[in-house]
């Protein structure tokens, strides 16, 4: 439901903003308040626009109130804090349509209803086997990361390889601009890259990812990845779901895009939100919102790390060892500028925002097809990944 732009529409809209849109632990989703309203009019946007946005969904409260961070963070222009309230405005409803993957006997690969198929990315992880058993954590733990990246090889990981910046606790979002890699490939190619931002809590109750995918077959597409712990099965329940149409074909190699996660509290369920915007109108061109029921993250999101990662995985089943000489290539892969948040700040995503990063794969000698071509501690990489390697 949209808002006619004038005096009247906007006092209803206004007004039913604050009975439709519940408040939250830590203020995420409360309505605006008039000097963000303020702010908003002072960058020319007109208020009945804000208040439009927050009729669409819940989570656009907590986008608005994000794109205020976001426009001090990046210096937005007048003009730019417009382009993104519009794109949120605009935003046609096919960007919120998808489908989702049945999960293979054997949690490897999900298929989608077109046969297309993708690997479980979160198949193989080091993940919790009990109720009560947290994750293992690997890594330089909490300390600012200072040094280089590092390179680590797990056997046990036969998904794929790639490269991973995790963030420190604390942090309800994360921002990027995005160059899309150079993909060389072929339709019956089993290999999928990958650029995603990561969202899990520390007792891996909740892990997901969330970001864009290449199929072969039809281009890029924005995906979410997700295993929640069922405690009355044991076991994760596993979920994927990409959108139902790719990314136009203007979007090629080199294309400028802006992805942004985003965590929101309320009472009693928890969400994380990932968009795709175009890099230089902020049109949205797509957005997924995915709800957990108990309040996995913790108002403070002292239990929550956002990792950012580049990855080529492969769809196979599990037993057989990944093959990095098929000859798929995504070359030139671009996070840049990425802004770390929390409800009250902002800060450029770097060592002190930084707990660990490195390039994995199952081997030395497949470590070799995660090239880091340049990075920037820990806010901005240029990574290839070519599987070239027998």
């Amino acid at each position: 439901m949209k808002c006619v732009l004038s005096v009247t529409a906007f006092v209803v809209c206004f007004a039913l903003s604050f009975m439709l849109v519940t408040p939250a632990l830590g203020g995420y989703t409360k309505p605006l308040t008039e000097s963000e309203y303020s702010w908003f009019e002072q960058h020319g946007v007109d208020l009945s626009n804000a208040a439009g946005a927050l009729m669409m969904r819940p989570q656009d409260t907590a986008m608005l109130r994000s794109i205020m961070l976001q426009a001090k963070a990046y210096a937005f222009t007048p003009e730019q804090v417009k382009a993104n309230v519009q794109g949120l405005l605009d935003a046609p409803s096919s960007a919120f349509q998808g489908v989702y993957g049945r999960l293979s006997g054997d949690g490897s690969t999900f298929t989608l209803p077109n046969s297309m198929t993708t690997p479980n990315l979160l198949a193989r992880r080091k993940l919790r086997t009990s109720a009560t058993e947290s994750a293992p954590e690997n890594g330089v733990g909490l300390l600012n990361f200072t040094s280089d990246y590092r390179n680590v090889v797990d056997f046990n990981d036969q998904t794929g390889v790639y490269w991973l910046v995790k963030g420190r606790p604390g942090y309800d979002q994360a921002t990027a601009f995005v160059n899309l890699p150079h993909i060389a490939t072929v339709p019956s190619s089993p290999d999928r890259p990958y650029v995603y931002f990561a969202v899990n809590n520390s007792t891996s109750s909740v892990v997901g990812d969330y970001g864009i995918v290449h199929y072969p077959a039809s281009g890029w597409h924005l995906f979410s990845n997700t295993l929640v712990w069922n405690a009355t099965t044991n076991r994760y329940d596993a979920t994927w779901w990409n959108s139902s149409t790719p990314l136009p074909s203007q979007y090629v190699g080199g294309s400028s895009l802006y992805l942004h996660v985003q965590i929101t509290n309320t009472a009693t369920i928890d969400s994380v939100t990932i968009t795709l915007r175009d890099g230089n109108t902020f049109a949205i061109l797509f957005s997924r919102t995915v709800s957990f029921a108990n309040n996995p993250f913790n108002a403070s999101l002292s239990n929550v790390n956002i990792y950012r990662q580049i990855t080529m995985a492969q769809v196979k089943p599990v037993h057989i060892l990944l093959n990095t000489n098929t000859g798929t290539r995504m070359d030139n892969a671009r996070f840049s500028n990425a802004f770390l948040y929390s409800p009250t700040g902002f800060w450029s995503w770097g060592t002190s925002e930084t707990a660990d990063a490195f390039r994995k794969a199952p081997t030395l000698r497949q470590l070799a097809t995660v090239i880091v071509n340049a990075y920037t501690k820990w806010n901005s990489e240029n990574i290839s990944i070519r599987f070239n390697v027998p």
